[in-house]
Protein backbone atom coordinates (compact mmCIF):
# COMPACT_ATOMS: atom_id res chain seq x y z
CA UNK A 1 0.00 0.00 0.00
CA UNK A 2 1.32 3.32 -1.09
CA UNK A 3 2.09 6.48 1.33
CA UNK A 4 -1.19 8.12 0.98
CA UNK A 5 -3.60 5.14 0.80
CA UNK A 6 -1.62 4.08 4.47
CA UNK A 7 -2.40 7.71 6.38
CA UNK A 8 -6.10 7.10 4.99
CA UNK A 9 -5.85 3.47 6.55
CA UNK A 10 -4.44 4.85 9.91
CA UNK A 11 -7.35 7.56 9.48
CA UNK A 12 -10.10 5.12 9.23
CA UNK A 13 -8.84 3.21 11.86
CA UNK A 14 -8.69 6.23 13.78
CA UNK A 15 -12.58 6.51 13.52
CA UNK A 16 -13.11 3.27 13.98
CA UNK A 17 -11.32 3.49 17.69
CA UNK A 18 -12.72 6.76 18.65
CA UNK A 19 -16.52 6.45 17.22
CA UNK A 20 -18.78 3.85 19.09
CA UNK A 21 -20.66 1.51 16.94
CA UNK A 22 -19.37 3.06 13.64
CA UNK A 23 -19.27 0.18 11.53
CA UNK A 24 -23.19 -0.93 13.58
CA UNK A 25 -25.44 1.73 12.27
CA UNK A 26 -22.82 4.91 11.53
CA UNK A 27 -21.33 3.06 8.38
CA UNK A 28 -22.82 4.92 5.91
CA UNK A 29 -22.12 8.34 7.81
CA UNK A 30 -18.52 7.56 7.53
CA UNK A 31 -18.69 6.70 4.00
CA UNK A 32 -20.48 9.80 3.37
CA UNK A 33 -17.74 12.02 4.75
CA UNK A 34 -15.02 10.00 3.41
CA UNK A 35 -16.60 10.21 0.55
CA UNK A 36 -16.77 13.21 0.34
CA UNK A 37 -12.55 13.87 0.83
CA UNK A 38 -12.08 10.76 -1.28
CA UNK A 39 -13.46 12.21 -4.57
CA UNK A 40 -10.52 14.77 -4.58
CA UNK A 41 -7.90 12.01 -4.60
CA UNK A 42 -9.71 9.03 -7.21
CA UNK A 43 -12.78 7.97 -8.09
CA UNK A 44 -15.38 7.21 -5.40
CA UNK A 45 -18.86 4.94 -5.84
CA UNK A 46 -20.40 3.87 -2.73
CA UNK A 47 -21.07 -0.39 -2.77
CA UNK A 48 -23.55 -2.04 -0.46
CA UNK A 49 -24.28 -4.85 1.22
CA UNK A 50 -27.31 -6.66 2.04
CA UNK A 51 -27.92 -9.71 4.13
CA UNK A 52 -28.43 -12.30 1.77
CA UNK A 53 -27.26 -13.09 -1.60
CA UNK A 54 -28.97 -10.94 -4.49
CA UNK A 55 -28.97 -11.01 -7.84
CA UNK A 56 -30.72 -7.86 -8.26
CA UNK A 57 -28.66 -4.59 -9.26
CA UNK A 58 -28.94 -0.97 -7.67
CA UNK A 59 -29.21 -0.04 -10.91
CA UNK A 60 -32.20 -1.10 -11.64
CA UNK A 61 -33.75 -0.68 -9.08
CA UNK A 62 -33.34 3.08 -8.88
CA UNK A 63 -35.06 3.56 -12.29
CA UNK A 64 -38.52 2.57 -9.91
CA UNK A 65 -37.48 4.34 -6.66
CA UNK A 66 -36.70 7.80 -5.08
CA UNK A 67 -33.15 6.87 -4.67
CA UNK A 68 -32.75 9.09 -1.56
CA UNK A 69 -35.53 7.86 0.56
CA UNK A 70 -34.31 4.83 3.37
CA UNK A 71 -37.00 4.11 3.10
CA UNK A 72 -37.99 3.33 -0.48
CA UNK A 73 -34.81 0.94 -0.44
CA UNK A 74 -36.20 -0.93 2.29
CA UNK A 75 -39.23 -1.71 0.91
CA UNK A 76 -37.46 -3.44 -1.86
CA UNK A 77 -35.87 -5.65 0.39
CA UNK A 78 -32.60 -3.54 0.32
CA UNK A 79 -31.04 -3.29 4.07
CA UNK A 80 -28.06 -1.61 3.17
CA UNK A 81 -26.60 -3.89 6.00
CA UNK A 82 -23.33 -2.44 5.59
CA UNK A 83 -21.87 0.52 3.46
CA UNK A 84 -18.56 0.28 1.86
CA UNK A 85 -16.58 3.29 -0.01
CA UNK A 86 -15.44 1.77 -3.71
CA UNK A 87 -12.72 4.01 -3.75
CA UNK A 88 -10.30 3.59 -7.55
CA UNK A 89 -6.68 5.16 -6.99
CA UNK A 90 -3.99 5.43 -9.99
CA UNK A 91 -6.14 3.03 -11.39
CA UNK A 92 -6.42 0.17 -8.81
CA UNK A 93 -9.93 -0.11 -6.74
CA UNK A 94 -9.90 -0.48 -3.00
CA UNK A 95 -12.64 -0.58 -0.65
CA UNK A 96 -12.80 1.29 2.28
CA UNK A 97 -14.76 1.48 5.76
CA UNK A 98 -13.64 1.78 9.39
CA UNK A 99 -11.59 -0.95 9.78
CA UNK A 100 -9.69 0.76 6.76
CA UNK A 101 -8.29 0.02 3.12
CA UNK A 102 -8.98 -3.61 1.90
CA UNK A 103 -8.58 -4.99 -1.64
CA UNK A 104 -12.02 -5.92 -2.90
CA UNK A 105 -13.55 -9.32 -2.77
CA UNK A 106 -15.69 -10.16 -5.95
CA UNK A 107 -19.00 -11.45 -4.22
CA UNK A 108 -18.60 -10.85 -0.25
CA UNK A 109 -16.89 -7.84 1.85
CA UNK A 110 -16.88 -9.31 5.40
CA UNK A 111 -18.70 -13.20 5.11
CA UNK A 112 -21.67 -11.25 7.17
CA UNK A 113 -23.20 -9.53 4.05
CA UNK A 114 -23.53 -9.92 0.41
CA UNK A 115 -22.59 -6.91 -2.08
CA UNK A 116 -25.21 -6.32 -4.67
CA UNK A 117 -24.25 -5.26 -7.78
CA UNK A 118 -24.50 -1.52 -9.03
CA UNK A 119 -23.47 1.23 -6.97
CA UNK A 120 -24.61 4.63 -5.36
CA UNK A 121 -23.03 7.66 -5.58
CA UNK A 122 -21.63 10.07 -2.47
CA UNK A 123 -24.09 12.38 -3.02
CA UNK A 124 -26.93 9.55 -2.62
CA UNK A 125 -25.16 7.79 0.44
CA UNK A 126 -24.71 11.31 1.92
CA UNK A 127 -28.97 12.20 1.55
CA UNK A 128 -29.66 8.20 3.37
CA UNK A 129 -27.16 8.81 5.73
CA UNK A 130 -28.83 12.27 7.42
CA UNK A 131 -32.02 9.80 7.69
CA UNK A 132 -32.61 9.94 11.48
CA UNK A 133 -34.24 6.67 11.27
CA UNK A 134 -30.89 4.85 10.27
CA UNK A 135 -30.19 2.21 12.75
CA UNK A 136 -30.49 3.40 16.32
CA UNK A 137 -27.97 1.00 17.62
CA UNK A 138 -25.55 4.08 16.61
CA UNK A 139 -25.76 7.21 18.27
CA UNK A 140 -26.25 10.01 15.88
CA UNK A 141 -24.66 12.95 18.59
CA UNK A 142 -21.64 11.39 17.59
CA UNK A 143 -21.80 12.44 13.90
CA UNK A 144 -19.89 16.19 14.37
CA UNK A 145 -17.19 13.90 15.68
CA UNK A 146 -16.76 11.56 12.93
CA UNK A 147 -16.69 14.86 10.37
CA UNK A 148 -14.06 16.85 12.65
CA UNK A 149 -11.90 13.68 12.38
CA UNK A 150 -12.22 12.89 8.90
CA UNK A 151 -12.22 16.31 7.42
CA UNK A 152 -8.84 17.25 9.89
CA UNK A 153 -7.21 14.05 8.85
CA UNK A 154 -7.55 14.96 5.18
CA UNK A 155 -6.40 18.67 6.19
CA UNK A 156 -3.22 17.44 7.68
CA UNK A 157 -2.64 14.99 4.55
CA UNK A 158 -2.88 18.52 2.25
CA UNK A 159 0.04 20.03 4.57
CA UNK A 160 1.94 17.08 4.61
CA UNK A 161 1.97 17.42 0.66
CA UNK A 162 -0.90 14.74 -0.16
CA UNK A 163 -2.10 17.19 -2.95
CA UNK A 164 -5.66 16.25 -4.57
CA UNK A 165 -5.47 15.29 -7.90
CA UNK A 166 -9.08 15.48 -9.61
CA UNK A 167 -10.98 18.73 -9.87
Amino acid sequence: MNKFLTEVNDLCRTVDHNIVRVNSGGCAVFAAFMGQCLEKYGTVTIAVGNDESDTRSLDVLRTNIDVNVLEEWSDNDVYLTHVIIEFTYKGVKYHIDSTGVHKPRLTTYSGDFWILDGRLSVSEITSLASDTSWNHQFDRKQIPKIKKMINTGFKNLFNRGFMPTVG
